[in-house]
């Protein structure tokens, strides 16, 4: 998933008046809840009993895979009904998170919406077609895979007047407000088939002034949009790696970046708002914690700034698959306590991503 420039559902179905607003319900009550990305489906099946005892719910990864060697995680969708089914008996939720090929960008943004969207539809048609009891789909809602490496190219050289230059240059105005309303569409279609529809999304977006500079630069449209929520990546091991040395956190940063930006969170999207968290490092797969510290530090950050713990997300099951100490990364909730000390390198990567949204106005 998960290494954005920090580095989403057809029509009114009848399924049977009853099973709609059951699923619509049940996703109101919000759990502690872990993304999967490349486990394969026996995996995330063994791992169900214990998300289960710890009353956490999966977020799952579905890649469209036609015409692929090899499908990254979840095999197909025949491999996809057999967690969700297993799931339900271990008593997880499981929420859809649809995404595309390496090759054709990966996530949703406005360069790869209309694949994205065909991807969706059908998912919704998978859904309904077997009974299944999903309630949402999530949006991933980042910078397309090719594009991203541009701008980490640039950001590695240190040309930051060039970044700009690229994204500026890269940017389409009319291209953005046309995916947006057709964003907005697909939402209404994903809430007419009686699912939710929620959004996950870079942390940038929360630096963006009204003018939506940020989005238009990285092909995100989220504000505006009739999301049922919206999580925000806030993964800081991730970004010890990639703005540690910008922001001049010796160390790393501190659980005070999780913090502020749960502040911003609720303060634009209220009650709507949520965290994704992380990473826990998968050896082979992707570096971040190595110990269930770090990551507790965070989830009782985001607390404190007053995100409830059932709208919180952690990265990955692929991490925590097979550690025998599985269970202390996934606690009970610890409540909203003290916020974390203040950290002058929270500022400090803040106003740089302020001053990408001044250059992009």
């Amino acid at each position: 998933m998960r290494c954005g420039f920090g580095c989403l559902p057809l029509v009114s179905l009848l399924i049977g008046v009853s099973v709609l607003p059951a699923c619509r319900d049940e996703q109101r009550v919000m759990r502690l809840t872990v993304w999967s990305e490349f486990l394969p489906s026996a995996r995330v099946i063994a791992d169900l009993p214990a998300l289960g005892a710890a009353g956490v719910d999966l977020n799952l990864g579905v890649t469209r895979c036609d015409g692929l060697a090899t499908c990254p995680g979840v095999e197909s969708l025949d491999a996809a009904e057999a967690v969700i089914r297993a799931a339900a008996t271990a008593g997880v939720t499981v929420r859809l998170w649809p995404e595309l090929p390496l090759e054709e960008g990966r996530w949703a943004n406005v360069k790869t919406l209309d694949a994205f969207a065909a991807w969706v539809r059908q998912l919704l048609s998978f859904v309904r077609d077997r009974g299944l009891p999903v309630p949402a789909i999530v949006f991933d809602m980042e910078t397309s895979y090719q594009k991203l490496q541009q701008i980490q190219q640039y950001a590695a050289d240190g040309q930051l007047n060039d970044l700009v230059g690229f994204l500026q240059a890269d940017a389409d105005p009319a291209a953005y407000a046309a995916a947006k309303d057709d964003l907005r569409a697909l939402i209404d279609e994903v809430k007419e088939a009686g699912l939710e529809a929620h959004c996950s999304t870079l942390a940038q977006v929360l630096d963006d002034g009204s003018d939506e500079g940020i989005q238009r630069a990285l092909d995100i449209p989220i504000d505006g949009l009739p999301w049922d929520r919206v999580s925000i990546q806030v993964y800081r091991t991730l970004m010890d790696e990639l703005y540690a040395t910008a922001a001049h956190a010796d160390g790393g940063f501190t659980p005070d970046l999780v913090h502020s930006y749960a502040v911003s969170a609720v303060e634009r999207y209220g009650d709507r708002a949520g965290l994704d968290l992380g990473l826990v490092a998968a050896p082979g797969t992707f570096t971040g914690y190595d110990e269930p510290a770090g990551l507790l530090a965070d989830i009782a950050a985001a607390r404190a700034a007053g995100v409830p713990y059932g709208q919180l997300n952690v990265f990955a099951l692929d991490g925590l698959d097979g550690r025998a100490d599985f269970a202390s990364w996934l606690p009970p909730d610890p409540g909203a306590g003290a916020a974390p000390e203040r950290a002058r390198s929270t500022d400090d990567v803040r106003n740089i991503f302020l001053l990408l949204d001044l250059a992009m106005q």
